[in-house]
């Protein structure tokens, strides 16, 4: 009898698109976080007032069980950081969803490891951003990368899919070949790379942010890390903000040997984002309540079914992929497209670019040769990059 193994549970059917199916959920479970890091996006480190409780929790994935959820990551903040972490995903696996975490793995010991396993955990993504030195001094906590390192390895023991995230500074592209040998040797099977971009404590040091006309650097060595990458049986994923549509598209961003592209933002479409108090966003990465003010201020999306014990997932996720999320965000944030349905005007990052600059009601669409040079001494904010050499 042949053995047919399983499609990946983010593998979107036509029928996903057609019925707005929130295929993949990433959760902020809470905010809570033991490191310190100087990139953080959201800020964490201290829980939220209002987190959900575990009741509410159980509701919550009871709801997304029976929209159709395949897969929910749970991130924070730290999520081991909450008391009753195994229990959700206990209550994830029942119902059959694939399961996994995104950490820090700053005393995510063995048994914290494999307590979770216990209850259902499938996947861990460790986040990693550069050798030794850097990392634990971007993140706060000296010893934070052998931390990292070890829970790698005990999870490549365990049998979990393994992947590392990499945030990409000035600082960090010299450091990236070298870093893919130690994570490799330590079990990554997946390695995804995106730019550090100005949002929580990031904005407070730009000296982490990269400057645009860094990327004519930036781009050719992350071609010949993937085929070193895959020489090591490592696939390297490339983050939305490192952009779309360059040179090196088919290279980056092909699966199996087989010519891929981008095919459209699944922001609030086929993916959503859930705060730990249960605000509902159509990406993870759009800032909520614990952002400035001024940012979520310009979007719609951040601010649907306030929370999930008051509305429920079921009224909500239509909500966010209707034809009014279209005008969702003021004409000074980047656009991506949803290629199986209405354009929705948000990119992963939401990012603030002055209009006199680039005009962004169509596609942002930058010629690296070009246009580079002149952005030089612009400060570095981010914007949806697409090459047109």
């Amino acid at each position: 009898m042949t053995n047919v193994s399983k499609p990946p549970a983010r593998l979107r059917s036509a029928g996903d698109f057609e019925n707005h199916v929130p295929v993949h959920v990433v959760w902020e479970i809470t905010l809570a976080c033991n490191l310190k890091c100087r990139h953080c996006g959201s800020r964490a480190g201290k829980a939220r007032q209002d987190e959900l409780s575990k009741e509410e929790c159980f509701d919550v994935i009871d709801q997304l069980a029976r929209l159709g959820t395949r897969e929910i990551t749970l991130i924070g903040g730290e999520a081991f950081l909450r008391p009753d972490w195994t229990l959700l995903i206990d209550r994830i696996a029942k119902h059959g969803i694939y399961c996994a975490i995104q950490t820090g793995a700053l005393h995510l010991t063995e048994r914290r490891l494999q307590e979770a396993i216990s209850a259902g955990l499938k996947g861990i993504g460790i986040s990693i951003d550069g050798i030794a030195s850097h990392h634990d001094r971007i993140r706060g906590v000296p010893g934070a990368y052998a931390m990292a390192i070890e829970t790698l390895k005990r999870a490549r023991e365990a049998g979990l899919n393994r992947s590392v995230n990499t945030q990409i500074g000035p600082e960090t592209m010299a450091m990236l070949p070298r870093l893919m040998e130690e994570i490799s040797a330590a079990g990554a099977k997946q390695w995804q790379l995106q730019l550090t971009v100005a949002m929580g404590n990031a904005v407070d040091n730009d000296h982490l942010l990269l400057q645009p006309y860094q990327l004519l650097e930036l781009m050719p060595l992350l071609a010949d890390l993937a085929d070193a990458a895959k020489k090591r049986g490592m696939q390297i994923i490339i983050g939305n903000n490192i952009g779309y549509f360059g040179p090196y598209e088919s290279k980056l961003r092909a699966f199996n040997d087989s010519l891929m592209h981008w095919s459209g933002c699944s922001a609030g479409h086929t993916v959503i984002g859930l705060e730990a108090d249960g605000t509902v966003k159509g990406c993870h990465r759009f800032p909520g309540q614990g952002m400035q003010e001024e940012t979520s201020e310009t979007l719609r999306l951040s601010r649907f079914g306030k929370t999930a014990r008051r509305s429920t997932l079921a009224a909500c996720v239509p909500l966010m992929i209707s034809g009014d999320s279209a005008e969702a965000v003021t004409t000074q944030t980047s656009v991506a497209g949803g290629a199986h349905g209405p354009l929705i005007r948000c990119s992963a990052n939401p990012v603030t670019i002055p209009t006199a600059t680039i005009e962004p009601s169509n596609w942002i669409a930058l010629d690296y040769a070009k246009e580079l040079p002149k952005l030089k001494k612009r400060p570095w904010i981010h914007f949806l990059l697409v090459s047109l050499s």
